[in-house]
């Protein structure tokens, strides 16, 4: 049960961590009896790890994926399925691929614009998964009042489709090349960071 339990906390932590401490952290856990609060300074330390070393993109990308999927289940499962979408590229979007480009490259020396390219596919995969859906007939859109756009499970065709297959199927992917572009300038200014400070890659 023990062994059990120490293999599972050491998967907790970056498999960078673990090739270079693992074993030396599996031992002094093996000696040691395991009360509640080691346990939890364990996966506090674990957290801190990830976090750590994790690529800047998944870090912020992961919360972001769990937010749109939650979005998506809350407006699918209203009564009245209807909510806004789409838009043009807000500051809060700007800032956070310039973010992402900017801290990989402080952390990385390379890879901005990959980071932020990475980021925008992974948050706007549920939204393109609605389109697919809105796409081959499984779910319809239909324009409600106020500007909204409502969805309806069902194979008829209803008003507004080609509007939401733009927003959710080509914006999701015209997004790509815009949010690496930004990710790439974050990248620059993070570059220039580096030069100065000459700070070591993580």
């Amino acid at each position: 049960m023990k062994a059990r339990l120490v293999a599972g906390l050491i998967r907790l932590y970056p498999s960078r961590w673990r090739a270079e401490y693992g074993e030396e952290l599996a031992e002094i856990l093996r000696q040691r009896p395991l009360r509640a609060g080691g346990v939890l300074n364990v996966v506090c330390n674990a957290i801190w790890q990830q976090l750590r070393m994790q690529e800047p993109w998944l870090i912020v990308g992961a919360p972001l994926f769990v937010w749109a999927v939650v979005f998506w289940i809350v407006v699918l499962a209203a009564p009245v399925y209807a909510t806004h979408i789409g838009g043009k590229p807000t500051l809060v979007g700007v800032v956070v691929f310039f973010g992402i480009g900017y801290w990989t490259v402080i952390r990385r020396g390379r890879g901005g614009g990959r980071a932020a390219m990475k980021l925008s596919m992974i948050v706007t995969l549920p939204f393109f998964a609605v389109g697919l859906l809105v796409l081959v007939h499984a779910m319809r859109a239909v324009t409600e009042p106020a500007g909204s756009i409502g969805f309806r499970f069902g194979s008829s065709v209803g008003q507004g489709q080609s509007d939401v297959l733009m927003i959710l199927v080509v914006g999701p992917v015209m997004q790509i090349p815009y949010a690496g572009l930004i990710g790439w300038v974050g990248g620059l200014a993070g570059r220039v960071v580096r030069r100065t400070r000459r700070l070591p890659q993580v």
